[in-house]
């Protein structure tokens, strides 16, 4: 077959006159030419492959391996911060029982990670907390019932701004209460006799403070607590009205909204406001 193929590419040669060669004759073509051209393709090939293989050992020559640990914050937790700056032959992962994040990539990327985890990386902060538990319905009409000394009322510049987020017009506070606590305690706040909050503090996470930083409070829980009558003994189990992970931001109020009486089109609302213990007191940062 190569053979004929031959003989056909030098007939046309000759009838064109590129070819010195009678258009009768047959060219001698070896069978060790072809192969060797056959092995030049070859070779070809597997230096493409070779090429191909050689960049990907560059490209794994050039990572590293650095080994974070962390002493204040989890590691779990800074997992998030790392992942946006890897490159994609970047990878990172949590080492076991020892609070380290080990990350290998580029020595330009660790460059860049190093900075964040360090900034992460700080002694718990003290976050000072303000839970509301509000009633919130329809316009009462008629006389209010009598309400007690210490009532808390809201400011009419938090009503209106209910009134344009929610449909309700009547917002009564239950029960309140301020506490300071430090990133990642587990706390349980009582908010008068009927109501109590429960959850574990995370860390701040991500921005800065001009930007906003984000605060998450895991296994976040509010109880309603039942008084016993006077008769029986045994006291009641309290009813959980809400229980989930709950994301906010430090320095912005948080309200959560849970319905209480469809039929009376009444809910109750939990507002919460998170605020750095002291930050009332600490001078506004000024540009140089």
């Amino acid at each position: 077959m190569r053979e004929r193929v031959a003989r056909c590419l030098f007939v046309c040669l000759a009838l064109g006159g590129l070819s010195n060669l009678p258009a009768t004759a047959a060219p001698d073509v070896p069978p060790s030419q072809t192969a060797t051209a056959k092995g030049a393709q070859g070779d070809a090939k597997g230096s493409r492959g070779d090429m191909s293989a050689a960049q990907a050992r560059r490209v794994r020559a050039g990572l590293r391996v650095h080994a974070h640990t962390l002493s204040f914050r989890s590691a779990s937790e800074a997992l998030p911060l790392v992942r946006p700056f890897l490159s994609p032959t970047g990878t990172v992962e949590e080492q076991p029982g020892g609070n380290t994040l080990v990350i290998r990539d580029t020595q330009m990327v660790i460059g860049r990670i190093v900075p964040v985890l360090e900034r992460f990386d700080q002694p718990p902060e003290d976050l000072r907390f303000e839970i509301q538990i509000v009633r919130a319905g329809p316009r009462r009409g008629g006389i209010s019932p009598p309400q007690a000394d210490d009532k808390v009322e809201l400011s009419s510049e938090t009503i209106d701004r209910l009134r344009e987020l929610l449909r309700y017009e009547d917002y009564q506070v239950l029960a309140e209460t301020a506490v300071t606590s430090s990133e990642g305690q587990r706390v349980t706040y009582s908010l008068g006799q009927s109501y109590s909050v429960s959850f574990r503090l995370g860390n701040i996470l991500g921005g800065s403070k001009a930007s906003g930083e984000r605060l998450r409070l895991e296994d976040f829980r509010i109880l309603k607590h039942t008084r016993a009558a006077p008769n029986k003994g045994r006291q009641l189990e309290p009813q959980e009205l809400f229980r989930a992970t709950v994301n906010l931001w430090v320095d912005r109020p948080f309200n959560l909204v849970l319905p209480l009486d469809t039929t009376r089109q009444e809910a109750l609302m939990v507002a919460i406001s998170c605020h750095r213990e002291g930050a009332d007191e600490a001078p506004e940062a000024t540009d140089p």
